[in-house]
């Protein structure tokens, strides 16, 4: 997701680290968002790794789901 994000702002994939075999999936993935919906991505990576830790109470695996789905240009709840 932080490649997606970084690809959206006009960094260079081979600097990035992406093979060139997956450039076009990342290419593609980048073309099924938006700034607005990307800009929301920081905050949902950050409770995913809180709830890994066990920091907060929500299961990660919900928070993964979500994030998955994002990723896949799909909402599953509307985000405030």
């Amino acid at each position: 997701m932080r490649q997606i994000i970084q690809l959206m702002d006009g960094q260079d994939p081979q600097a990035l680290g992406i093979w060139r075999s997956k450039q076009g999936l990342y290419q593609q993935a980048c073309r099924r968002q938006s700034k607005t919906h990307t800009a929301e991505w920081p905050a949902l990576l950050y409770r995913c790794d809180q709830a890994i830790k066990g920091l907060i109470r929500q299961p990660a695996w919900e928070l993964l789901l979500q994030a998955a789905l994002e990723l896949a240009g799909k909402r599953l709840f509307a985000m405030r």
